[in-house]
């Protein structure tokens, strides 16, 4: 299916994922993440949004199925994709609202998890502990699934395990939600954080510049109380990272100050490009930065406007949150 999709054939990634057993679709964010994009090539956008969420939940119960500790927190860290694509699907269905609330759901997770730990309510702790049985038990129906025998024999018993997995799998994602609304979720920035619910916390001066480091290129958000604008940079979180960290050791090692500038400069007009600056902020005299990836540690105050020769900090005040959650 991917090398399909590479070569842009994707009615032949589609075929290669009808042939995929139905149990392993139902456990693999994978499967459905490479189906969504198949779909978006083919514009069915509808469609590939539904596939793209379901990856996404798949992602989120194997995320959780880890446990508390540093390999759930930084499981996110390398598998955007999915995200990524859900928000170029809002924007193509011309739903800027949706796109920016799926952005805001990624960045400051590692933080308020390694912060947060277990609930600390007894009715919080209660849904962690279902959330744990229901996590047990869609685990032992997926083992179950793949010792079963192939052949017709087994079909009846196939088809009945893989009922109960679906069922399992959507009462999980049904206390997901219910655990994203819980006193601890919002006390940690975990809850669902809609358009408005920002919109509202800003004051007339302010913008919130919210960023989603993908595979293929980098979002940006910018609310202000009233309006939001999107805009794509063409750059993966790989070729970002490295960017960063070249501006981040010329900042402490160089003694050439026109290298450091030229640095900083580039990446200026990458991130906050002069148009974007004069159409979006506008007005504004305080920048609220939510940076995701290598951006957490790019000191965006430092970024050189090569234009005025101003420096960021010149111009706003800037100031840093792990996440959106108000």
């Amino acid at each position: 299916s991917r090398l399909a999709l590479n070569r842009r054939d994707p009615r032949s990634a589609i075929i290669a994922l009808d042939a995929v057993p139905t149990s392993e679709s139902l456990t693999d964010w994978r499967l459905t993440d490479l189906r969504a994009e198949a779909l978006f090539a083919l514009g069915r956008l509808q469609e590939a949004q539904r596939e793209e969420e379901r990856s996404i939940a798949a992602l989120e119960r194997e995320r959780n199925s880890l446990g508390w500790g540093p390999l759930r927190s930084g499981y996110l860290a390398n598998r955007t994709a999915p995200f990524s694509r859900l928000v170029a699907l809002h924007l193509a269905l011309a739903d800027t609202a949706a796109a920016f609330q799926v952005a805001a759901s990624v960045p400051g997770r590692n933080l308020a998890e390694r912060l947060g730990g277990f609930a600390s309510t007894p009715g919080d702790l209660a849904t962690v502990v279902e959330g744990e049985r229901l996590l047990l038990r869609a685990s032992a129906l997926e083992r179950a699934l793949s010792e079963l025998d192939v052949g017709p024999q087994s079909a009846e018993r196939r088809s009945t395990l893989e009922r109960a997995l679906e069922a399992t799998q959507a009462a999980y994602e049904e206390q997901l939600a219910h655990r994203a609304t819980s006193p601890a979720a919002q006390m940690l920035g975990l809850t669902r954080v809609t358009l408005h619910d920002v919109e509202s916390q800003l004051t007339s001066g302010e913008a919130l510049l919210t960023f989603l480091s993908g595979p293929d290129r980098l979002d940006l958000f910018v609310v202000r109380a009233k309006s939001i604008q999107y805009r794509s940079v063409p750059i993966g979180d790989r070729a970002l990272g490295e960017r960063v960290r070249v501006a981040r050791e010329l900042l402490v090692v160089s003694q050439n100050p026109a290298s450091v500038a030229a640095v900083l400069g580039e990446l200026n007009e990458l991130l906050l490009p002069s148009a974007t600056r004069a159409a979006a902020l506008e007005g504004i005299n305080r920048l609220l930065i939510v940076p995701h990836g290598a951006l957490s540690a790019l000191p965006f105050a430092a970024l050189w406007d090569r234009a005025t020769g101003k420096f960021l900090a010149e111009n706003y005040v800037v100031s840093y949150l792990p996440s959106v959650a108000p």
